[in-house]
């Protein structure tokens, strides 16, 4: 949160499982917001709508077919208020946030659609 309030602008709101892949994604210079067990609570997604509207970013919901279901509930709530955004694969890639490197950050980039304002 500490981060969030110190920055002028974030292109892209990455919504992860946990804390450690938030700091993780942060030691790489991104922006995300961690979810418990995959799951999230109203407050969790209005702050994510409330974010995504202050920075004018859209979100980006990692989804891992091992917890699909939980993983598309959270998309279709957020998707429900108004909040747009993308998914992306992460399923082949290991879970271990000590193991998200600037390749792996780059792979994942690379399956957003290219979203011009």
């Amino acid at each position: 949160m500490h981060r969030l309030s110190t920055c002028r602008q974030v292109d892209l709101l990455w919504v992860v499982e946990g804390q450690f892949d938030v700091v993780r994604l942060a030691s790489l210079g991104e922006v995300s917001v961690g979810l418990s067990k995959g799951k999230a609570s109203d407050r969790q997604l209005l702050d994510i709508k409330r974010l995504c509207g202050l920075y004018m970013c859209p979100a980006v919901v990692c989804l891992d077919r091992g917890a699909f279901a939980s993983t598309m509930s959270v998309w279709a709530e957020l998707k429900a208020l108004g909040v747009s955004g993308f998914t992306v694969d992460i399923s082949e890639i290991a879970k271990d946030p000590c193991e998200l490197t600037v390749e792996l950050l780059k792979r994942l980039k690379s399956q957003l659609p290219v979203v011009t304002n």
